[in-house]
């Protein structure tokens, strides 16, 4: 298992990725497609800089995939995602340029009001849950 070989390669980690990989069997299991470093912090009890390194380290292996999501103020809910850095510019500039305004608010968003957060997808059937994002 891709699991596995991550913590052969780093064996000092092993226990902290048996844990976050809880996290995320457990997450996905109840219907969470995106793991939020900062939620899997709090809930692990570490520093977000340490599991955002954890999630890296699993995103190299090939078990999540990172996504950043641009989040609507009002309705705290995703507006768009996109997968690479280079194209939150664009995806930010339509939602300034949306003359019928957020599709979750309807209100017009300058580009300070949005927030972008950095969110992993694990990879199907990766933690032992399959969801249905891939049907």
């Amino acid at each position: 298992m891709k699991l596995d070989r991550v913590k052969a390669d780093h064996p000092t980690l092993a226990p902290l990725l048996d844990e976050l990989a809880s996290y995320i069997h457990d997450s996905v299991s109840a219907g969470t497609t995106g793991i939020e470093p900062k939620l899997a912090a709090a809930k692990l009890r570490r520093s977000e800089a340490e599991v955002l390194a954890l999630l890296m380290l699993l995103e190299k292996a090939g078990l999540v995939e990172h996504r950043y999501d641009i989040v609507c103020p009002v309705q705290n809910a995703v507006i768009t995602s996109v997968k690479d850095k280079k194209d939150i510019e664009q995806a930010l500039a339509e939602i300034e340029d949306a003359e019928e305004g957020c599709p979750k608010c309807e209100q017009l968003h300058e580009l300070n009001d949005v927030r972008i957060e950095i969110v992993f997808e694990p990879k199907d059937d990766l933690f032992g849950v399959t969801s249905d994002r891939a049907a």
